[in-house]
């Protein structure tokens, strides 16, 4: 039997499966909120496409496992490929469906009624964390129940992990490393958290120590994409462009999933000033896109371009669709993308993709002050119509 396509997005999808790797739409005539009773189906594997169609978001975040990372292996997200080590956008409240709230709250109580079950502590300090990606005020309620748990048990491995993971979050390299380093003298053997304590060195300025621990990782598992296309970064933030291509073309050889190989492909030819590689649509466009120009290199970008650039790119759901960017001035850039469902982002999912978006022009700003307004434009690469402009 051939393979089916997804209805909402397009995607090819196997005979078996019951929701869309890439949106989380339903492949079965349900949708991902029909199946919020059933743990770790679609869960975080997609919860950046299930944020961006308002599918089953509840069910995501109430899933105990950690996001997924930028580039597959470590469980965390990538540092900004080819960054310098520029911190993650600070974020900004946005408001909570009630339904969200309802489930966080019961779950809460569940927990006050048994203060010691430590594996329904841990959970909430999980869910707490995974909430706080929409409102931050529920990091500091993530610490709370993982220092809950911690009281009566200083060696459980997974809460010491999710404090870690908190402070990894928040872009506090200082606190997270001495939990990284408590988790691993009782789990040594964990490379993706070896890659973590690695990249908050790279967050903190570090980045031959960070270098350092990427290659040990590699040196036990040669075939850690992960700790490759960290490495990159890391090499690219020494200037060293062509140490930074031969650990993306690595992590290239090695990775499996299509988005992940389109996204390094990407990297590997901006950094050596070739055109991006074309990608093709699912379905041909109803009118031929406009003409695309080759992207500049590195050298004809200002370094707040740069960094804008690097951004947008390494974001999840943004990166791999973007087809090519054009600045329009110092501080203004339009990005064509391809099969982008900017239309079908609920307000949350919006408020969310623009506040992330407006840290990324606003960090870049402050690091690398530019003349005139600053903004980001979103094209229809199929049919040149405006989807949207997002600025501070």
């Amino acid at each position: 039997m051939p393979p089916r396509f997804c209805p909402q997005c397009g995607t090819k999808a196997s005979v078996q499966a019951k929701f869309c790797i890439e949106c989380g739409a339903g492949l079965d005539g349900t949708s991902a909120v029909a199946r919020q009773s059933r743990p770790r189906t679609a869960g975080f594997t997609v919860f950046g496409g299930l944020l961006l169609v308002g599918l089953g978001i509840w069910a995501a975040i109430l899933t105990p496992d950690p996001p997924p990372p930028a580039l597959g292996g470590s469980k965390r997200p990538a540092p900004p490929p080819m960054a310098g080590g520029a911190a993650p956008p600070a974020g900004q409240k946005v408001e909570l469906p009630d339904e969200i709230v309802k489930l966080v709250g019961d779950l809460a109580a569940k927990a006050a009624a048994k203060p010691d079950d430590l594996a329904l502590w841990t959970h909430l300090g999980e869910v707490y964390s995974r909430t706080a990606q929409f409102d931050e005020t529920y990091y500091a309620k993530a610490l709370d129940a993982f220092d809950h748990v911690l009281a009566r048990d200083t060696k459980r491995a997974d809460a010491i992990r999710g404090k870690a993971n908190v402070y990894y979050d928040r872009n506090e390299p200082k606190r997270a490393i001495p939990l990284y380093e408590r988790y691993l003298a009782l789990r040594g053997d964990d490379a993706s958290v070896q890659t973590d304590l690695a990249t908050m060195h790279f967050y903190d300025g570090d980045t031959e120590k960070a270098i350092g621990m990427y290659q040990a990782v590699l040196t036990k598992d040669p075939h850690f994409v992960q700790a490759h296309y960290n490495l990159a970064a890391a090499y690219h933030r020494q200037g060293n462009v062509a140490g930074a291509l031969e650990e993306l073309r690595t992590a290239r050889s090695l990775a499996t999933e299509d988005r992940v190989k389109e996204q390094i492909d990407q990297m590997i030819a901006r950094l050596s000033g070739q055109p991006a590689p074309a990608v093709e649509p699912a379905t041909a466009p109803a009118t031929a896109p406009p003409a695309a120009t080759a992207p500049a290199t590195d050298a004809s970008r200002t370094p707040f371009q740069r960094e804008v650039e690097t951004q947008l790119r390494a974001h999840q759901i943004l990166g791999p669709r973007i087809v090519e960017l054009r600045w329009k001035s110092a501080g203004a850039v339009e990005a064509r993308m391809r099969e982008f469902p900017m239309a079908q982002m609920p307000p949350m999912a919006r408020q969310a993709f623009d506040k992330r978006v407006i840290g990324y022009l606003e960090n870049a700003r402050r690091d690398h002050p530019v003349e005139g307004p600053v903004s980001l434009t979103i094209v229809d690469a199929a049919s040149g119509d405006v989807m949207a402009t997002v600025a501070p």
